[in-house]
This record gives C-alpha cells, structure tokens and sequence, in this order.
C-alpha cells in the first residue's frame, strides 16, 4: 500500500510539474511570421519571451501558399504578425485582418527601398529587360536584416514594456552577430573579381549580391521556366561567365537548371532562400560563390 501510495504522490507531482510548465508557457507572446528566416530574428530579439510559429512550412512556396483552417484559427489567437511582403501576404493578410481583429500586423518590409526584379536579357547579358516587380528576398541581406531587427525589437518594446531592456540587450547583441556575419562573408569572397557572377534558378539572391558587390544571372522569372532559345542563351552566358556551380531551391523545379549544369559542366547546388538557420545559410552560400578561384 505505501509503494502505491508514493506512486500516487510521484503521479501527482509530475501533473503538478507539468500544468506549471503549460501555465509558465502560456505567458509568452504568440507570435506568428510568414516564413522561417522571420522566426530566426524574432527568436533572436525575443528569446524565450515568444512563441513563434511559422505560417509557410519547410518546402512549400509562398508564392502560392494558402493558410490553412487551422492556421486561420490559431492567427486569431496570437498577439503579433510579422509579414515580409511576400506573395501570398497580398492576398491573405486582409482576411486575416477580418478574422482577426485584435491581432497586431507589422510589416517588416515597411520603409525598406526595394530592387526590381527584371527578366535578364540573354542576349545581351549588360541589359536587362522587361519589368516584373519588386523583389521580396529582403531577408538575404546582412545589412537589411538589421532593419528588420531593429523593427521586431521596437515592436515587442511597444507590446510587453516590462521586458524592453531585455529586447534591447538581445537586438544589440544580433547586430554584433550580424557585423561578424558580414565581415566573414566578405573575407571568404575577396579573391573574387567583381562583380563576380553566379547563377542561380529563381532570383532570390538579389539583395545579397548587391550587397557583396556581385551578379545574379537568374534561369527563371516570375515562374516562368526558359524557352528552348532561352536555355541556349544561358547556357551561352554561363560559358562566357565560366558558372561552376548553379544554385537550385528546394521550392522550384531544378529541370532547367540541370540541363544547363549538365552541357556546361557544372553542378547544382541547393540554396535555400527560405531556411531557418539564416545566418549559417548565408555564410554556406558565400563560401560556395567563393569557390571562384
């Protein structure tokens, strides 16, 4: 009877534990991004002050992503949305707006001078043509992220007060983070004539070779896989250029950019855009461009 009567005690405690666990947890901002670089500097800025939860999952494009039931219903519950002026977010974030009257939307991209992405001439490499847009892939940048923090920051000292120093401390010490980040990217990429091109399937990368002073040459835009004359004519450049390596993302169709690799001799490369490990995924593209020796 005393064995089962200190079962029950262990039992007890261990509910006790685990409902102060919930309770203690239950305390932290909801918070809820568009994709998972977002939720790598919201979680730098607020610690283990937030829950986060990203809206676009691992290997899905938000291009054409759609918010589920369930995602729906869970925004409506959360105190902060960051957007990043993405596709989807153009059509969705009115809705959510509806559905979620109390929810704070911040969007991150406010502010931020934004490049045009444009159909890369291939016949002529110096110009480009054909206007398409703005480029969202704000996040690629170093120099850029730090706005995004310091927003982020900002906001959450706005919201819970009580914790600002706190959100202070940890944005300052993300910057210092993102000063080594840039320093090292910028050591592994000084052999490198400039602007050294590099080639890539979708253009994301935009922001970060303007910031590195180097060249994008994208196989695709706006989703459109190249013509049979096209893919001639890239493969044309990526000779002149001497393309090594082509990135590829996991969200996109890599067909084109294998046939190219394939009749220059090159390989392809994933390049995530959208990871989570931001900083470890920015530092691993550079060291690939770096390879131009």
């Amino acid at each position: 009877m005393r064995s089962i009567g200190k079962l029950l005690v262990l039992i007890l405690g261990l509910i006790i534990v685990s409902c102060s666990k919930k309770g203690s947890d239950s305390q932290n901002m909801k918070v809820f991004v568009s994709i998972a670089p977002q939720k790598f500097f919201v979680e730098k800025i607020g610690g283990n002050l937030v829950d986060v939860t990203v809206l676009v999952p691992q290997g899905s494009s938000p291009h054409s992503f759609e918010p589920r039931p369930s995602q729906m219903a869970a925004l409506s519950k959360a105190r902060q949305f960051f957007t990043i002026g993405i596709d989807f977010e153009k059509a969705w974030v009115p809705r959510i707006k509806n559905n979620a009257k109390d929810l704070q939307i911040i969007p991150l991209d406010s502010g931020i001078e934004k490049i045009e992405v444009t159909e890369h001439d291939h016949h002529n490499d110096s110009k480009e043509t054909d206007h398409e847009g703005l480029d969202p892939h704000i996040w690629l940048s170093p120099e850029l992220a730090k706005i995004i923090a310091k927003k982020i920051m900002l906001s959450f000292s706005a919201t819970d007060s009580v914790h600002k120093d706190i959100y202070l401390q940890n944005y300052k010490e993300f910057i210092k983070e993102i000063d080594t980040l840039q320093s090292n990217i910028k050591e592994i990429l000084v052999d490198c004539p400039r602007p050294f091109a590099f080639m890539v399937f979708h253009p994301a990368w935009g922001y970060f070779a303007r910031e590195f002073n180097l060249q994008e040459i994208p196989i695709e835009i706006d989703g459109k896989e190249p013509s049979p004359k096209e893919l001639a004519q890239i493969v044309s450049i990526a000779k002149e250029k001497n393309i090594k390596t082509i990135f590829i993302q996991p969200q996109f169709s890599s067909q084109s950019a294998r046939q190219i690799a394939h009749e220059i001799g090159a390989q392809t490369v994933v390049a995530d855009d959208l990871a989570e490990n931001w900083d470890k995924n920015l530092l691993h593209v550079a060291q690939l461009i770096g390879k131009c020796k």
